[in-house]
């Protein structure tokens, strides 16, 4: 995992680069790279083990280095969630799925220092309300995955395994053929993504999109491991979900992507104003 040190001072003390290196080798975190330098300061390359799944977001090396070298972590800088937002129930069930409707979504681009962020990491930049959750899921570990509201028949949509004969075609132009050993996420109508790995382009939110609906979910690891593997599918958020990464409260899966919006532009961000069936 990359750690920039710009990135990680916003929410600890960080000491010097090779004191820093030589302490977290001591308590089991190895570097896995040489040591970047940009115009923003050195980048990290850290092995997080399959042991610490609590290590893989910016916020969890935050709280291993304020541990290490007797600090504390400042708090994570979020703004209120708007007061118009409504949130599901989460899905019950093995695999429980957590959605979050966001109507008027309106956000034309992240900060450069956000970008600046993503692009240290690795991360390029794909689209804003992507990139936004992006941010979110490095920062804070918790992967999202964000649908286009008219895509997706939210009362119905949920975890399940695939039925025979079913197909995706992702949003990296791949069409997968999905076996009943697949954990997917699917409406009443078709599936909609490979669960905890990548998400179907029929539903893939556009640079105009305004609609939305933001996915999170707490999936059985093995089940991510088996289906992603099988399909190829090495990404940042299998990666977490591989590794059991500790799962949130259901009330704060996917409510960090609009705060992180009214951070990013907190005058001209995201206007949000939703209702759920039933709310």
């Amino acid at each position: 995992m990359k750690v920039p040190v710009s990135w990680l001072q916003r929410y600890v003390e960080v000491p010097p680069v090779d004191a820093l290196l030589s302490r977290l080798t001591e308590i089991g975190h190895m570097v896995d790279g040489p040591l970047e330098s940009t115009e923003k300061g050195p980048v990290v390359s850290l092995e997080i083990r399959q042991n610490r799944p609590d290590c893989l977001s910016i916020l969890g090396i935050a709280r291993e280095v304020a541990a290490a070298f007797g600090s504390t972590v400042r708090d994570v800088r979020t703004a209120q969630l708007p007061d118009e937002v409504r949130h599901s129930e989460p899905v019950a069930g093995e695999d429980p799925v957590y959605f979050l409707r966001i109507k008027g979504a309106r956000l034309d681009g992240l900060p450069a220092s956000m970008l600046g962020d993503l692009g240290r990491y690795g991360q390029r930049s794909l689209s804003p309300l992507v990139d936004l959750a992006n941010y979110v899921m490095i920062e804070l570990g918790q992967p999202l995955h964000v649908y286009a509201a008219e895509h997706i028949n939210v009362a119905s949509a949920g975890s399940r395994s695939a039925r025979s004969g079913e197909s995706l075609r992702l949003i990296d132009g791949r069409t997968v053929e999905l076996s009943e050993d697949d954990l997917i996420i699917a409406d009443r109508h078709a599936p909609l993504a490979v669960a905890g790995a990548m998400g179907g382009s029929a539903s893939a939110v556009g640079p105009d999109q305004r609609d939305i609906i933001v996915e999170a979910g707490h999936f059985r690891s093995r089940l991510v491991r088996r289906t992603a593997r099988r399909h190829g599918l090495a990404t940042e958020a299998s990666l977490r979900k591989y590794q059991a990464a500790p799962a949130r409260a259901p009330a704060d899966c996917a409510e960090p992507l609009p705060r992180a919006a009214s951070r990013a532009w907190p005058r001209r961000g995201m206007r949000c104003v939703a209702k759920w069936p039933g709310a």
